[in-house]
C-alpha cells in the first residue's frame, strides 16, 4: 500500500504555543510537517507499544522559546510535537496505548522568556520534572 493509498488517521498534536492538545488528522508526511510547523522530523519513543512523538530535528537550531515536556522522557522537546503509532513494518498510524487524557495529565508547558527565566505550567502531580527541566536549560 502505497501513501497515496492510505487512509487518513488521528494524531494527537501538542501545541506548546498554546498550551493545549487537541486531534488531527495525519495522511502523510507533509501533513505532519504541516501539523509540528517543521521541515524535517525526529521520533521519540514514549512505550513498548510504540507511541511516539515526532518532533521538529532542528527545533533547537531555531531559538525556539516553546517546548514541552512528556512525563517520563529524557527532556523537554522544542516547538510542537505530534504524537503517533507505529507498526511492525514502521508505517505511521493513531496512537496505540496514548490518549488525549493521558497528555493532558502528563505534559508539561515551558516558555523561555528574557533574562534566561522559565514560566513552568505543569499539572500538580508532575512538580518533580521541575528538576530535570531546569537542568535541561541550565545545561
Amino acid at each position: 500500500m502505497s501513501y497515496r493509498d492510505k487512509k487518513p488517521y488521528k494524531g494527537l498534536l501538542i501545541d506548546a504555543v498554546a498550551k493545549e492538545i487537541r486531534e488531527v488528522e495525519v495522511t502523510d508526511l507533509a501533513s505532519m510537517y504541516r501539523h509540528i510547523g517543521c521541515d524535517l522530523v525526529e521520533a521519540v519513543y514514549l512505550n513498548k507499544q510504540r507511541d511516539s512523538v515526532f518532533v521538529d530535528e532542528e527545533g533547537l537550531l531555531h531559538g525556539p522559546t516553546h517546548f514541552f515536556y512528556i512525563n517520563g522522557t529524557h527532556q523537554p522537546l522544542a516547538g510542537n510535537g505530534l504524537v503517533l503509532g507505529c507498526t511492525p513494518s514502521g508505517d505511521s498510524v493513531a496512537p496505540k496505548a496514548i490518549t488525549k487524557e493521558w497528555l493532558e495529565a502528563n505534559v508539561v508547558y515551558i516558555e523561555r522568556l528574557p533574562m534566561g527565566v522559565l514560566a513552568v505550567e505543569a499539572p500538580l502531580h508532575m512538580a518533580n520534572a521541575a528538576a530535570l527541566i531546569q537542568g535541561f536549560f541550565n545545561g
